[in-house]
């Protein structure tokens, strides 16, 4: 979705300072993101989980200079029982609050920036929307990131009013299930199928980075077409889930492309 939203023109990630918001950034999900984030050299992130231990302070690696970010006690088994964790000196730490976000962590409604948000969902409508910069992008990973119905539509719209376009998770989180589909086709498939497989007592190596390159592009594709679909019809990225996943429009235009 990152690669998608930069592509479409969000912004340029090219850009090594490029403001970015990590929030959750000690989860599962979380490190991993600020891991990448790490590796693709960006050096203008910002930060926050509520695992963080903020009443200690911030502390510096002596031998590689990289900034240690103390972890509750409780939340240690997040980093495999490390009681900090590592992010690159350049980056800041924002303060977290359960079942929000900070106006801190959202930007302060300063220069637009990208708002990764790996959390638990429901937090969006309980923070406060004028917090986050006009233009910015904001990738939501949880599915309950924005209110079902009315209430929903209505958070995306005062958003897109702002000139910022965001992205639900419904559209770009189907991660672990959609490689455990890969998978499950790969095994009924591989060696005359898994029956048969097992019954010559051979099990088939599955390909995990196959599968992540499969549904990387999947997610990829897929944000890209609802955010193309938003812009074309000026309507929110919900809205345009909505109209992507019609699937009698779908099974139309399959059947037109192919047999017309």
């Amino acid at each position: 979705a990152f690669d998608a939203a930069s592509e479409q023109g969000l912004f340029n990630a090219d850009d090594e300072n490029l403001p970015i918001s990590l929030i959750g950034a000690a989860g599962a999900m979380g490190s991993d993101t600020a891991k990448r984030l790490a590796e693709k050299g960006f050096k203008n992130v910002l930060v926050s989980d509520i695992a963080y231990d903020y009443t200690k302070p911030v502390e510096t690696d002596s031998t590689t200079g990289e900034k240690l970010v103390p972890i509750l006690e409780s939340e240690r088994y997040r980093m495999n029982g490390e009681a900090f964790q590592r992010i690159p000196s350049s980056w800041g730490v924002a303060l977290a609050e359960p079942g929000k976000f900070t106006d801190e962590a959202l930007g302060k409604n300063g220069e637009p920036r990208v708002i990764i948000a790996m959390t638990f969902g429901k937090a969006l409508k309980h923070s406060n929307l004028d917090a986050i910069p006009y233009n910015s992008t904001v990738l939501l990973s949880e599915n309950w990131a924005i209110p079902p119905g009315d209430e929903g539509l209505e958070i995306m719209k005062a958003l897109k009013d702002r000139g910022i376009m965001a992205l639900q998770g419904q559209a770009i989180t189907p991660g672990g299930a959609g490689n455990s589909k890969v998978e499950i086709f790969f095994r009924a498939t591989e060696n005359g199928g898994i029956t048969k497989a097992m019954e010559n007592e051979q099990t088939p190596t599955y390909h995990k980075r196959l599968g992540h390159e499969i549904v990387y592009r999947q997610v990829k594709q897929g944000a890209s077409d609802l955010l193309t679909l938003a812009k074309e019809r000026d309507i929110t990225t919900i809205e345009a889930l909505a109209e992507y996943t019609n699937l009698p429009v779908l099974a139309r235009n399959f059947v037109l492309q192919k047999f017309l």
